[in-house]
């Protein structure tokens, strides 16, 4: 279990290396300018604001006896398809449409990947059953999310300027390959986790399978197991009308004969009904204020900031003349901080109420805005710091920031979320996330476009990032929404409230 999840959440991790270089493959490569760049960045994050239908059908759809396993074969698979592709195709052959299409599909397999895994640790931290220890699994696989993102910023960074990114795309594939192999030769039914609820179907498990974990007084199951016995005519009670008769006489000539080791395919619900079912409990897990008001503010709080990555990209590559490596280095720094707020969260801040944790670092948040204005004003040289060191750690903090704000509520989320709706929740958390960073994201462009912010003129650019730090106080304005309360771990069927 903890080689299967660290390795899947270093591989997420890891996703920046092929990343990093497809951000020069597009401006040096094809030459596209910083908003067509930005809306590229997050138009391919949609296929994540479906993950609610994956986390709904790695909780009710069966392949074989496992649900979590084959998924994330299956989304490592077209990651690989697709960067394989992107690397081996020839260049002639590839444009803005095509490479948007393959990303896409890679984008896809990323997120059935993400909710699998998500699903796999919450089930594997409610089996653990550990009170004084809540959130520890989520904190480490946060851990290896970062070293993943360390490792492939740095590397990334490196190898950027001694070879070409389509190497560094195949690269990433055989680190997929190696990925597919560990998730497809492990059974999951090794892994102990907790049997499925009653409306989750089992396809194809054995008789016997089926029988041991069932009451010896269930007659269907003991029907299926043991022979019938063959029925005569003057066994049969006088009593018997008229009707029943001649059932049992057709019953004689045709006895009923177990199968040995025969395979039932059982299935409790259509598949249908079970998905609806599914569908229902995460419905009104979602309308418990205990679940919706914390995470309506954290979506709430990352649509209300526009993003402007993109032209950030550019003002520190263009203008500044940063290089890849400083580009690289840079985020190597920012995934070390996460890494160390992470730590440093699993240790000392589990216990800290979560209005306060999350108040303190949307204050944070709103500041970190602030180190691009200094940078863009070119203050930080007045102050003694060049731009490389600037970009290298004051600019790194904030983007740590505003990765591990997202930690608080992943923790809360996958320590209260009812029994059987581990990927289902989150995975409609992580999605709702998603379609507020790509809504961001486009506000992010239109408004550098109405600001007048390109690759030729940065003029307006303070405005807009003073504009990105108020928008990030406002959600301040109703952070009651999020719970006072510690984060505890608990058993939680689907309508129960946690006190806030």
């Amino acid at each position: 279990m903890v080689v299967m999840s660290g390795l899947s959440y270093w591989v997420q991790g890891f996703r920046c290396f092929p990343w990093l270089a497809l951000n020069f493959y597009f401006k040096d490569g094809l030459g596209v300018d910083l908003a067509t760049l930005q809306l590229v960045q997050y138009s391919a994050n949609l296929p994540m604001v479906a993950k609610p239908i994956y986390g709904l059908v790695t909780d009710s759809v069966y392949i074989g006896d496992a649900h979590r396993l084959p998924y994330i074969s299956l989304g490592v698979l077209l990651q690989a398809f697709s960067w394989g592709s992107i690397a081996l195709l020839p260049f002639s052959r590839l444009n803005i449409s095509a490479l948007m299409a393959l990303i896409l599909l890679s984008n896809l397999g990323a997120s059935i990947t993400e909710v699998a895994s998500d699903a796999l640790l919450a089930e594997c931290s409610k089996k653990c059953k550990i009170q004084s220890s809540s959130g520890v699994l989520q904190s480490l696989a946060f851990m290896a999310l970062a070293l993943g993102g360390i490792m492939g910023n740095l590397w990334g960074g490196i190898i950027l300027e001694k070879t070409r990114p389509t190497v560094m795309f195949l690269n990433f594939v055989f680190l997929l390959l190696l990925q597919l192999f560990v998730s497809s030769t492990t059974d999951e039914r090794s892994l102990n986790l907790p049997s499925p609820g009653p409306s989750v179907p089992l396809l194809k498990q054995p008789i016997s399978k089926i029988t041991e974990n069932q009451p010896s007084s269930t007659p269907i199951l003991s029907l299926l197991t043991e022979p019938i016995p063959k029925i005569t005519k003057t066994e049969l009670p006088q009593s018997l009308s008229i009707l029943e008769k001649p059932f049992l006489k057709t019953v004689e000539k045709h006895p009923v004969h177990p199968v040995p080791n025969a395979t039932l395919t059982l299935i409790k619900n259509p598949m249908s009904e079970t998905i609806k079912k599914q569908f229902s409990d995460l419905k009104r897990a979602i309308k418990d204020p205990s679940i919706s008001r914390p995470l309506s503010w954290a979506v709430a709080s990352t649509a209300i900031v526009p993003i402007l990555s993109g032209t950030l990209f550019y003002f520190q590559t263009e203008y500044l003349k940063v290089g890849a490596s400083k580009i690289g280095l840079s985020k190597v720094i920012g995934q070390a901080l996460v890494l160390t707020m992470t730590v440093l969260y699993n240790q000392f801040l589990r216990g800290v109420p979560v209005r306060g944790l999350v108040f303190a670092v949307q204050i944070l948040y709103a500041a970190s805005f602030l180190f691009d204005l200094v940078l863009v004003k070119q203050l930080n040289l007045r102050l003694g710091i060049s731009n490389e060191a600037h970009v290298l750690w004051i600019s790194a903090l904030g983007e740590a920031i505003s990765q591990f704000k997202i930690l608080p509520f992943t923790v809360f989320l996958a320590n209260q979320c009812p029994l059987g709706l581990e990927g289902s929740l989150l995975a409609f958390f992580m999605s709702a996330l998603c379609l507020a960073s790509i809504f961001s994201g486009y506000v992010g462009v239109v408004l550098a476009s109405f600001m007048g912010v390109s690759s030729n003129g940065y003029g307006s650019l303070p405005v807009a990032i003073g504009l990105q730090f108020f928008a990030a106080l406002v959600p301040l304005l109703w952070i009651s929404y999020v719970p006072s309360s510690k984060i505890l771990l608990k058993k939680r069927g689907v309508g129960r409230k946690v006190g806030r």
